[in-house]
Parts: structure tokens; C-alpha cells; sequence
């Protein structure tokens, strides 16, 4: 995924989140370690007018890690 931009990243590690905290049937191996690595990705690319979105997912995932410990 070297080659995703930072869109798709951010996109990716919203889907693999969301499929996680569902316990969704079509996750397979998806992790929240997995989604976030997709999110800090994603930040390092970004512009910075969407850095905020993007911080607040990778929050949001810590949170969700906290959570499940």
C-alpha cells in the first residue's frame, strides 16, 4: 500500500475501523492495529487542512484499543 494516497488511506482505515468495531463477517485478519497504521498513514500524507479528520480517527482508534484492553 506504499503507493496509496492519502485519500484512499484515510478511506481504508475508516472501512477496516468500522468493520472491526462491528465484528463484521468480511472482516478477516482487519485489526484496529491495522486500521491504525492506515490512519497515521494517511495523516503523514495528508495536506494540512485535513489533518484534523484525520487525528480525530486515529483517536478514535486509540480510544477503541483502550477500550478492548
Amino acid at each position: 500500500m506504499r503507493e496509496a494516497s492519502a485519500d484512499f488511506r484515510f478511506a481504508a482505515a475508516v472501512a477496516t475501523f468500522a468493520m472491526v468495531l462491528r465484528d463484521s463477517p468480511h472482516r478477516e485478519d482487519a485489526t484496529l492495529d491495522a486500521a491504525l497504521t492506515l490512519a497515521q498513514g494517511s495523516l503523514q500524507l495528508a495536506p494540512d487542512d485535513q489533518a484534523e479528520d484525520r487525528t480525530q480517527l486515529i483517536e478514535l482508534i486509540h480510544q477503541a484499543k483502550a477500550l478492548r484492553a
